[in-house]
């Protein structure tokens, strides 16, 4: 049976969501977009059971009399530009839980790309499927692999790439089992970028969910062993990005978007969601227009109502509106090779400096279980994300980042 969870539709395959839900759910999506003629976009990650259920998918919106334009492997920015660029009415896509890779999780989007989240996916697939008589049409397929070149050269096409390039930066970057590790080398190709791509595809069965502590101690190690420029992981549908760099540790989220933020003029609109550090968003409040979402229904609500030039939440993941309106891990980092090739030799001892000022020593370090027991015992909310957990206890959001130096959790206030 599909329920949502976190806000998606999340279940465990076969035991939990069965190919008959998933089918179901196709022809429901299919006749709430409009049914014939009605083009959606498609897409999935490597794990089997992604394959199988997107194929079910499918065949529903096909029922509905759905044309569908299939990415096979893609990642969440893809669905979200492509949505857009194509000028289809939705999409989906389907991926192994990032949070317990037991379970699947099923993205559905609607035009000009943005997610249908919580309440307003609850009312979708409550409505039930209403039977039509006479003749129906069955829609068709098509497959479009050409969607990574399509979608790389739209990002390159959409930063100052030709400074990049002359930075000459190296970089070592982290797939995490996704499409991406198909998109990624092309990327790189594109500006002229030494880099070493690595991924855990293989490896999707003995997978452990968020934190990603296993990319940041690999990535943490062959940055500090090749002296790069900086390591990135990536979600396995790339809607999150991590960064690490040898004089910064990793980097927080609200960090990522403070130099992102760079890149706009001072007085723009911002979105930030609940789980920032509000020392970060006071900071960000005395140069930006910030505007501060409860949720994530709220979220994506307030980022197609207010216009923002940047939307940021607290687990890494980026929507930049100007380029597509979904969570887009790899446009996020394009946006910071640009601020970086923009910016000064001195920007990360700026990194360094600011988080002294804001957030001071961290001392404790303690390991992911002690946290989760704590979380358990004293009735907070806890959510983790790529690089950790965040709690928010007495109105506050403590932020437990992993360090790869201690193999341990540092809290942060």
């Amino acid at each position: 049976m599909l329920r949502i969870e976190r806000e998606r539709l999340i279940g465990k395959p076969v035991d939990e969501v069965t190919l008959e839900d998933v089918t179901g759910l196709g022809a429901l999506l299919g006749e709430y977009f409009g049914g014939e003629r009605t083009l959606f976009v498609s897409g999935r990650d490597f794990y089997p059971a992604s394959r199988m259920f997107k194929r079910a998918l499918t065949a529903g919106l096909m029922s509905s009399g759905v044309e569908v334009l299939d990415f096979h492997e893609s990642i969440n920015g893809e669905i979200a530009f492509s949505i857009k660029r194509f000028g289809a009415r939705g999409g989906f896509s389907i991926i192994q839980d990032p949070y317990d890779p037991v379970r699947i999780m099923i993205r559905v989007f609607k035009a000009p790309g943005v997610e249908i989240v919580g309440g307003e996916l609850e009312k979708i697939i409550s409505k039930g499927r209403t039977l039509q008589m006479g003749e129906k049409k069955v829609g068709w397929v098509n497959y479009a692999e050409y969607i990574h070149k399509l979608y790389v050269s739209a990002l390159t096409s959409f930063v100052k790439t030709d400074v990049i390039i002359d930075e000459k930066l190296s970089i070592v970057a982290g797939s995490s089992r996704g499409a991406l590790d198909i998109v990624l080398p092309e990327l790189f190709t594109s500006i002229k970028t030494d880099s070493i791509v690595f991924s855990t595809r293989k490896m999707i069965e003995e997978r452990t969910g968020y934190p990603l502590t296993n990319e940041m101690l690999k990535t943490s190690r062959i940055v500090n062993a090749l002296n790069a420029d900086l390591g990135v992981i990536f979600n396995n549908d790339a809607s999150s990005i991590t960064v690490y760099t040898k004089k910064t540790g990793f980097l927080l989220p609200e960090e990522l978007g403070i130099i992102l933020l760079s890149r706009y003029r001072p007085g723009s609109k911002v979105l930030l969601d609940k789980w920032w550090n509000s020392k970060y968003v006071e900071e960000i409040e005395s140069n930006y227009s910030v505007i501060k979402a409860s949720g994530e229904e709220d979220f994506f609500t307030k980022l197609r109502k207010e216009q923002p030039v940047l939307a940021l939440n607290g687990k890494g993941e980026v929507v930049i509106p100007l380029f597509s309106l979904g969570y887009d891990g790899l446009l996020g980092f394009m946006a910071l090779l640009e601020a970086i090739s923009l910016s000064d030799r001195s920007l990360w001892d700026k990194i360094v400096e600011n988080r002294a000022r804001v957030i001071g020593e961290r001392f404790s370090c303690l390991d992911l279980e002690s946290i989760m027991k704590m979380c358990v015992e004293m009735g907070t909310r806890c959510v983790k994300f790529a690089e950790g957990v965040r709690v928010e206890r007495n109105n506050t959001v403590y932020t437990y980042l992993y360090d790869p130096d201690g193999d341990c959790f540092r809290e942060i206030e």
